[in-house]
């Protein structure tokens, strides 16, 4: 079955909708954990770039759930900070 985005992008949409408000509802998120799956993502991409190697869909949609989650624990984590600077 053809979907209408990749599976990289669908694993974004599903980690930020999905992934990142189950996940938040047990813990904040770890800061440190965000960075590195964001630097998964991007490492699995660039080495698709500049070099013959070709993930496969599984690998991508891996990548993107964690980049999905890391995105959505980053905003929340920002939104955290801005309230407590606030108050």
């Amino acid at each position: 079955m053809q979907l209408p985005v990749c599976a990289r992008c669908l694993g974004i949409l599903l980690g930020f909708f999905i992934l990142g408000p189950v996940i938040s509802i047990v813990t904040l998120g770890n800061m440190y954990l965000s960075l590195f799956l964001i630097f998964i993502m991007c490492l699995d991409g660039f080495t698709q770039l500049i070099t013959n190697y070709r993930s496969n869909n599984i690998i991508r949609l891996l990548t993107g759930l964690g980049f999905g989650y890391a995105l959505f624990s980053i905003i929340i984590h920002m939104i955290v900070q801005v309230i407590r600077l606030i108050n």
